[in-house]
């Protein structure tokens, strides 16, 4: 359907449709019988004699009438044909986005993108919005202002980059970036990876592959920005030399192969012999059709496996275990089962008629599942069932998961008990959701002793393997969980019998969703480390060069303790003292409790949640594991003092941690505890635990807790003799 967007002087914003009712009116004639036909005198008629019908909607701008609204007038807009959104800038500054998914009506106001360090300012044409401009794919806008300098976000709201870090600079006189005081247009170069703002050019020419792990760093590192090794991988100059940009990119479960696809074909890269295989004949690579190689050949038809034609144009093309599913055109998914070793027959064999299996789809930044539908006998009996079956869209059931993703990630890999999980992101964190679809009767053991590894496996990787600590064994504090019912062995049969961890139907789904909210952009999850990485985009001003940089850092975030206050919240505390064991070998994982303990005490300290508080069920869960007392005093001396009463009404009393500390030879754990003391006790008090744990260093021969010790008591009691 022709459409458009037009602006007028007042600044409102109409979406306009152009009716073609010259075929119906001028172009046809009626027959005697009623029919209609086309006359072929019409079809010469001058364009200029022909009348067009304009039929449109104001959506933006119709109150104007308060000063508020009056800013809000339309200075530009940007059409996002890829997720179906149009972008209006006004004249405070913010950028308000409209869906526009249907034709048939308005389009209708998404959200709003917005800096408050200028949007708050009493100059509003300052904060005149003069070009906008989405990337071709639609994931990113940018954003250029009168008098200010630029912004670029992703398609939902995601803060990319920003020269507002930067206005404390903007007046000085050796500034020769001079874009930054004001933006008349921009626009992105070819694949978007450059955006031309006058002077201003950021390249991206290579791959920066992360290693996990690897020969690079210890894996108990990766929660150290500092540490992650970013390897950069060229691209090969003679494929991109014809088939620049690059838009598509796919690592190998084990991270040692590589592909990348331009316009046409692709090339592969091996990471052991830091090589590229392209294809020698370039028209080789031109076809449509789907054609297997070995990666250990060369890329020509001469070792070609496996050719599949396909009837139409391929969207998208993904491997799921030993099936490979294309999404074509035509809103057609097929479906290919690839048979891997071996010696006779066909490689790829279709699957025409296979329904079990859930698909999920993407599509206008909305991600959807298809869910097979399932027949009770009554309806085997029916005859809707046989017309339900001619049709495969009707095979499935469809289920909004999220109305604004931008993209989607899976874990397949299971994690202790979390078998499944689906990560959304949404431009301002991510939305997860857990174990989804899990029959009640699901065997975990077969499950995870048949699933084949679908990422790089290490020796380190998580798993069901016997421990020394049992389900429901206190540490320190006493507490219990279930130890009644749970075996003493906490063996792979255990956790199926114990687990209630799932997502059954779609039933209030959202609910059961686990939200992460995080200030950095793009990201990607490292699922058996427990951590979210992504890429912060920074901007550096030098005075003695007069130029403004631009600078990616890497960023991660800790998700461990976002899932187990989930659990904790649903009362599932077996289950997440299985799922926490994935990670407690990892240094930073007395972190992460230590987070999960503070964030609780914050949010319920000063309510009288009663039964709904969680608090005493973290404590609880805390004490499945060593880190229990550290946990609690450091969190402790990170918190206001107003809070203490609170923690300690649930822990017990400081006095008789610091106790628990000297019984067990927590030398260092008990200093700690020492600094609570002196605040909530008198000084004589706090002076004689000191000497008492002076002593038990002294006969410990840690001399370094001893200097400690003795400054400590030094300047809490000057006049004490020693």
């Amino acid at each position: 359907m022709n459409s458009s967007i037009w602006l007028s002087n007042e600044g409102r914003a109409y979406f306009i449709q152009n009716s073609s009712t010259s075929l119906n009116n001028q172009h046809t004639s009626s027959n005697s019988n009623g029919s209609s036909a086309v006359t072929a005198a019409s079809f010469n008629a001058p364009s200029f004699e022909r009348k067009l019908n304009w039929t449109g909607v104001c959506f933006h701008g119709i109150r104007q009438s308060t000063e508020k609204h009056h800013d809000d007038r339309a200075t530009t807009v940007a059409v996002n044909s890829k997720f179906s959104l149009i972008a209006i800038g006004t004249h405070r500054g913010i950028v308000y986005i409209y869906s526009a998914q249907s034709y048939t009506t308005a389009p209708v106001l998404s959200h709003k993108l917005e800096l408050q360090s200028w949007s708050s300012r009493s100059s509003v044409d300052g904060n005149l919005i003069e070009s906008l401009e989405w990337t071709s794919d639609g994931y990113a806008i940018s954003v250029g202002y009168k008098k200010h300098g630029l912004a670029v976000y992703s398609v939902y709201g995601g803060l990319l980059c920003a020269t507002s870090e930067m206005d404390d600079v903007f007046s000085s006189d050796r500034l020769k970036d001079t874009y930054v005081r004001g933006i008349r247009s921009l626009f992105w170069g070819p694949g978007n990876h450059q955006l031309f703002v006058l002077g201003l050019l950021q390249t991206d020419d290579r791959i920066l592959l992360y290693n996990n792990g690897g020969d690079y760093q210890e894996n108990n590192t990766t929660i150290d920005p500092a540490a992650v090794a970013w390897t950069h991988i060229q691209y090969p100059i003679l494929y991109i030399t014809d088939n620049w940009p690059i838009r598509y990119t796919s690592i190998s479960s084990d991270g040692k192969y590589i592909a990348i696809a331009g316009k046409r074909g692709f090339a592969h890269y091996n990471a052991v012999s830091n090589r590229w295989k392209l294809f020698g004949n370039q028209q080789q690579e031109q076809s449509f059709l789907i054609r297997m190689y070995s990666r250990d050949s060369n890329l020509d038809n001469t070792y070609i496996l496996h050719t599949e034609p396909i009837l139409n144009f391929p969207a998208y093309m993904t491997i799921c275990g030993n099936y490979l599913l294309v999404y074509t055109s035509e809103n057609v998914i097929n479906i290919y089962n690839i048979n891997m070793g071996t010696l006779l027959g066909e490689y790829i064999n279709s699957n025409e008629n296979m329904v079990s299996v859930n698909i999920i789809l993407l599509v206008d930044g909305k991600l959807m599942i298809l869910c097979p539908k399932t027949t009770t006998k009554d309806d085997k009996n029916s005859n809707n069932v046989k017309e339900s079956s001619s049709s495969p869209l009707n095979q499935f059931d469809i289920h909004t998961i999220h109305q604004k993703a931008e993209y989607y990630w899976i874990g397949k890999r299971n994690i202790e008990n979390m078998i499944t999980s689906l990560w959304i992101a949404d431009g301002k964190g991510l939305k997860v959701f857990t174990n989804i679809l899990l029959e009640s009767d699901f065997d975990f053991n077969t499950y995870n002793n048949n699933l084949p590894e679908s990422e790089p496996s290490t020796p380190i990787t998580p798993g069901f393997m016997p421990r020394s600590n049992d389900i429901g064994r206190p540490f320190s504090l006493g507490y219990h969980i279930d130890s009644g019912s749970i075996s003493t062995s906490p063996s792979l049969t255990d956790v199926n019998d114990c687990c209630k961890w799932r997502i059954k139907d779609f039933k209030d789904f959202n609910s059961e969703a686990i939200y992460i909210p995080l200030d950095f952009y793009p990201l990607s999850i490292l699922l058996d480390k427990g951590v979210i990485i992504g890429i912060e985009q920074s901007i550096s001003y030098r005075d003695s060069l007069g130029f403004i940089l631009f600078k990616m850092s890497p960023k991660m975030h800790l998700f461990v303790h976002h899932i187990l206050r989930y659990l904790l919240q649903r009362d599932s505390e077996e289950d997440a003292v299985i799922f926490a064991r994935a990670y407690e070998r990892f240094v930073y994982y007395g972190h992460a409790l230590e987070i999960l303990l503070h964030t609780v005490l914050e949010e319920e300290t000063g309510h009288n949640l009663g039964d709904a508080a969680i608090l005493p069920l973290v404590i609880k869960f805390l004490d499945q594991f060593p880190h229990a007392l550290d946990v609690i005093v450091s969190c402790a001396r990170k918190t206001e003092v107003a809070l203490w009463d609170h923690l300690f009404s649930v822990v017990g009393k400081p006095k008789d941690l610091f106790e628990l500390c000297l019984d067990d030879g927590r030398l260092r754990t008990a200093t700690s505890y020492l600094i609570i003391l002196q605040t909530l006790q008198p000084l004589d008090i706090g002076s004689k635990d000191t000497v008492r744990l002076l002593q038990k260093a002294m006969d410990e021969d840690d001399y370094e807790l001893c200097k400690e010790l003795v400054r400590f008591l030094s300047s809490i009691d000057s006049e004490c003799d020693l």
